[in-house]
């Protein structure tokens, strides 16, 4: 995994009301999203909350999800489909493993699925076949998913990985412990490396009502360390150089901040309700706020560029992708009630569709139909996996 250069953005109220705002339309767009398929045969509780991801295995999409389930059901584990919503392979967890929290977010790297289970610990499947290529235990559940990234700049990758309650780990590719930290607080976001004159580990963590980002040099030292106020539940790099601004960060407590690469707050302002911003930014990012609106804003300044109202109960963070083909990403945005809605890259409404189940993680994008438009993946509540294709 390269080394991700971030920025870090806030937008104020003050922007989203300010004079020359441009606000998306939203008309009655007619439901251009049909269900390719939906897998999976569900699990006993209805509030799965941790992100899939996708890769592509010889140009095939292989999609991974994170499935948990109650105390002591037969469910619990990572399962891969394929673009027919077949499953591919599993890696399961036993029993006496399976839990609500026994599987955190999916994440990947080159030709691998990475996750923290409560049986394998921080590991790598092999995307074709799920075959375990690392596995390290840690202290306690994990949230984010781990990550891999040359933290030195010597070309050496390291997996990085941080369970809920602040244990941070970095190991070699051959499983032997770099160095180890402890944070104070729970961490929820998926460290993040920024790319300054050397490498720099980033690792969000807080209470519900404090937060702080804390940064590496690649020996472990801490480089700087942030106070935002309260924790961050996302954040997103930016990317492309010379830009101040290398990280953005929504906080629990609606605050948005713009950090830079060294840890210097550039702008700080407040949202209306808490945000949740997409994986990530360039000359804009986009973001939701959990009162049902869309926003996308300059990483330069904070101006808002456009905000839209959607019928959404809480949504989740965004997601961007090519939906159409045309070149232009599209804005899939998925409120916990089942509600999806499409925006264009001006903010219009142009497709709505009804789950009609609970949905907690954002939309995974990934090209299922091989025609050059991305389709839309969601996990339901439930376990389930639907697929849907934009027609418009």
């Amino acid at each position: 995994m390269e080394p991700r250069r971030l920025a870090l953005l806030a937008i104020g109220l003050s922007a989203l009301l300010g004079v020359g705002l441009a606000v998306g339309l939203a008309p009655d767009p007619d439901d251009d999203l049909t269900t390719l398929w939906t897998a999976g045969e569900g699990t006993e509780i209805s509030d799965n909350h941790h992100r899939m991801a996708a890769l592509s295995v010889d140009e095939e999409p292989v999609l991974a999800v994170p499935i948990n389930d109650g105390v002591g059901a037969e469910t619990c584990g990572v399962l891969a489909f394929d673009a027919d919503g077949e499953e591919r392979w599993s890696a399961p967890l036993s029993p006496e493993n399976c839990s609500v929290h026994s599987v955190g977010d999916v994440g990947t790297t080159g030709d691998a699925f990475l996750a923290v289970t409560a049986e394998h610990g921080a590991a790598a499947f092999d995307a074709d076949d799920g075959t375990e290529r690392f596995s390290e235990q840690l202290e306690t559940i994990g949230y984010p998913a781990p990550i891999v990234a040359d933290l030195t700049g010597d070309g050496e990758e390291a997996f990085v990985a941080v369970d809920h309650e602040g244990g941070l780990s970095v190991f070699d590719i051959e499983g032997e412990t770099l160095w180890e930290d402890e944070l104070e607080g729970f961490v929820w976001a998926t460290p993040l490396v920024i790319d300054g004159e050397e490498p720099t580990l980033l690792v969000a963590h807080g209470s519900h009502s404090n937060g702080t980002a804390t940064a590496y040099a690649g020996n472990g030292e801490v480089a700087w360390e942030v106070d935002l106020g309260a924790p961050s539940m996302s954040w997103a790099p930016v990317d492309g150089d010379d830009r101040d601004v290398a990280v953005v960060a929504a906080t629990r407590d609606g605050g948005l901040l713009g950090l830079s690469a060294v840890g210097e707050a550039e702008w700080e302002t407040d949202l209306p309700a808490r945000g949740w911003v997409s994986e990530s930014a360039g000359e804009t990012v986009t973001l939701t706020t959990e009162d049902g609106a869309v926003h996308t804003v300059s990483t330069e300044d904070g101006e808002t560029r456009w905000s839209t109202d959607v019928d959404a109960e809480r949504p989740v963070a965004p997601a961007l992708g090519d939906l159409t083909g045309d070149g232009s990403d599209e804005v899939v945005v998925v409120g916990r009630e089942g509600s999806v809605t499409v925006l264009d890259d001006a903010g219009t409404v142009v497709a709505e569709h009804d789950l009609d189940a609970p949905v907690h993680t954002p939309a995974t994008l990934v090209d299922l139909t091989d025609d050059g438009r991305e389709e839309v993946t969601l996990l339901h509540g439930d376990g389930r996996v639907t697929a849907l294709a934009h027609e418009g």
